[in-house]
C-alpha cells in the first residue's frame, strides 16, 4: 500500500503544490494563437469541429494562420473541451496543465518501480527529482506546452501498459499501450522518437 497509494499520492500532491503558483496566470505568447484567438478552439464541442481539428494544422483558425506544419490535434481538442467547460478561464487551463504533469510524474514512478524489480527508493527519488527539476517550469507554466506534457504522458503510459501486458499477458493492456502512444503522437510529433 505504501508503493501503490502513498508514494504516488505524495508525488501527485507535491506536483500540484509546487505548481499551484501558476493557477492565477493568464494566457501568454502562443496561447493566444492556439487558444484565445482561435475560432476552432473556441467553437462549441461538436463532431464537425472535432473533424476540423483532426484534419487541420495546430494554428488553423487563428488570424495569424501562417504556421501549417504542426499537426497536434489531440492537444487542440483538449483545449477545445477546456474552453467550453471553463468558459475560457485561463486559470483553469493552468490547473489542468498541472494535473497532467502530476499524472505524468506518477506514471514515471510506476514505470521505474516495475523496471527496478519492485524496489521503491530509487524510482521514488528519480521521480521526485524529475518532478522538482526547474527544467520543467516552462512546460507546466505555459498552457500551450500541454503538448509537451501530453506527449511524455502518452509515452510513459504506453510503457506502463506494455509492462502490464508482459506480466499479465492480457491483450487489453496492449490496446491501451497503442492508444496511449497515439495520444502522445497526436499531441506532439516528437513522440515518435520514443519507439
Amino acid at each position: 500500500s505504501l508503493v501503490k497509494y502513498i508514494l504516488p499520492g505524495l508525488l501527485f500532491l507535491l506536483a500540484i503544490l509546487l505548481y499551484s503558483n501558476t493557477f492565477k496566470h493568464r494566457f501568454v505568447l502562443d496561447d493566444h494563437g492556439i487558444i484565445k484567438n482561435n475560432k476552432y478552439t473556441k467553437a462549441p464541442i461538436s463532431l464537425e469541429n472535432t473533424k476540423t481539428i483532426f484534419s487541420t494544422p495546430l494554428r488553423k483558425g487563428d488570424v495569424s494562420d501562417l504556421e501549417n506544419s504542426l499537426y497536434r490535434p489531440f492537444v487542440k481538442q483538449i483545449f477545445n473541451i477546456e474552453w467550453n467547460v471553463f468558459k475560457g478561464d485561463p486559470h483553469s487551463f493552468h490547473v489542468v496543465n498541472t494535473i497532467f504533469y502530476a499524472i505524468t510524474c506518477v506514471f514515471i514512478f510506476f514505470v521505474l518501480y516495475d523496471m527496478m524489480k519492485k524496489k521503491w527508493v530509487i524510482p521514488f527519488l528519480i521521480s521526485l527529482l524529475f518532478l522538482v527539476h526547474p527544467l520543467h517550469v516552462e512546460s507546466v507554466a505555459n498552457v500551450k506546452s500541454a503538448d509537451e506534457i501530453l506527449s511524455l504522458l502518452g509515452i510513459v503510459m504506453a510503457l506502463r501498459c506494455i509492462q502490464l501486458y508482459v506480466t499479465k499477458q492480457k491483450a487489453l493492456y496492449l490496446g491501451f499501450a497503442i492508444l496511449s502512444f497515439l495520444m502522445g503522437s497526436f499531441s506532439k510529433e516528437s513522440t515518435i522518437v520514443a519507439l
